[in-house]
């Protein structure tokens, strides 16, 4: 509020704490006038005590730099707020450190590739993380709430559920993701599975972040495509190398693999190549599928497997032996060369012509 400071009689002598409570804010100048004012000096909120011809008393003057009152604090970044003062003058500043408020963005869980689930219920840890991937916060959150059973697997998926949460604006959920992140112990639990060590890694990150930036704010990026927790592969085949099959017979392969597997072929010997039937096939993480042989083919020795997918193919070699019942066809003998042709007797000399 703009105004001055007079100096009023009859309050004696005045020590600071006084002085404080005897400067009246007017609008207009008062009595005053024969008493010495106090000495002019640069006061700790910057300005100086004048007193002017004719004036009321002496007048409190700001200075040009007390403009700097309460304003928005500077950010991380070094960039100071705006001040303002009763002056109505406020002055820019470059502030400090710690006023603001850091912002990053992490990775968030990456594709599995998902469980299969031939019944569509979502009932256990790894469907809930298929679940949770999709940053499907609150449906996740219900799937704990009914199927969590307090092991570390479930407490994982919840200190990923809070973390989650927290990210999108829910902040103190930040706390009980952390108390959830401290239960586990470390990673040693996930050891063995690759989706498990990849969740904690993802919780690892977030907690230490935020716990290094209390202030900050924490927005998680989804997974880049072709990113999976789990690399592809054929884990076993049933039966082993040790087995021979015959037409007819069926076998089953487990594994991992990114989508729905479209064709499996069996090349014998390097050479004949064999279409199989798809009696069943899963997808994706931990995925089985089941094939039968041709009721009928010709050859015999040791197999590769094909297994074919949108998008690529995976193979394992000398997964078992093969014995066709069909013979492979004969081959058909080489022809016998042509008789080299002899001199016509036309063409042979006379004994006159070569005498």
């Amino acid at each position: 509020m703009a105004g001055r400071i007079t100096w009023r009689r009859g309050w004696g002598v005045l020590t600071p704490g006084v002085l404080a409570t005897a400067l009246v804010l007017t609008g207009c100048g008062g009595g005053g006038d024969g008493v010495p004012p106090p000495r002019a000096s640069e006061g700790a909120d910057g300005g100086e005590w004048s007193a002017g011809p004719g004036s009321g008393g002496p007048t409190w003057n700001p200075s040009e730099d007390a403009g700097n009152g309460e304003g928005n604090g500077g950010s991380d970044a070094g960039h100071g707020g705006n001040g303002g003062s009763d002056t109505g003058n406020g002055g820019n500043g470059n502030g400090g450190n710690g006023g603001g408020r850091k912002k990053t963005e992490l990775g968030w869980l990456p594709v599995g590739p998902q469980v299969p689930n031939t019944d569509t219920a979502i009932n256990t840890p790894a469907d809930a993380y298929d679940q949770l991937q999709d940053l499907r916060c609150a449906d996740t959150r219900e799937t704990v709430n009914r199927y969590g059973d307090g092991s570390k697997s479930w407490n994982l998926v919840s200190g990923l559920v809070y973390a989650c949460l927290a990210s999108k604006g829910d902040t103190a959920l930040w706390a009980e993701a952390g108390r959830l992140y401290d239960s586990l112990g470390g990673p040693g639990f996930a050891q063995g599975d690759c989706r498990e060590s990849a969740a904690y890694r993802t919780l690892n990150q977030a907690i230490g972040w935020v716990r290094q930036n209390p202030r900050g704010t924490v927005t998680f990026r989804p997974s880049r495509g072709g990113t999976t927790a789990c690399r592809s592969g054929i884990t076993e085949v049933d039966p082993g190398p040790e087995a021979t099959l015959s037409p007819g017979d069926s076998f089953s392969v487990s594994g991992t693999w990114p989508d729905e597997i479209t064709r499996a072929t069996l090349r014998i010997g390097g050479s004949t190549v064999l279409e199989l039937t798809r009696e069943f096939s899963g997808c994706c993480h931990g995925a089985g599928a089941v094939f039968r042989l041709p009721e009928s083919f010709a050859g015999a020795g040791q197999a590769d497997l094909t297994l074919i997918y949108a998008g690529g193919t995976l193979t394992k070699p000398g997964v078992f032996r093969v014995e066709g019942t069909q013979q492979p066809s004969p081959v058909p003998p080489a022809p016998s060369p042509a008789p080299s042709a002899s001199p016509s007797p036309t063409e042979s000399s006379s004994p006159s012509e070569s005498s």
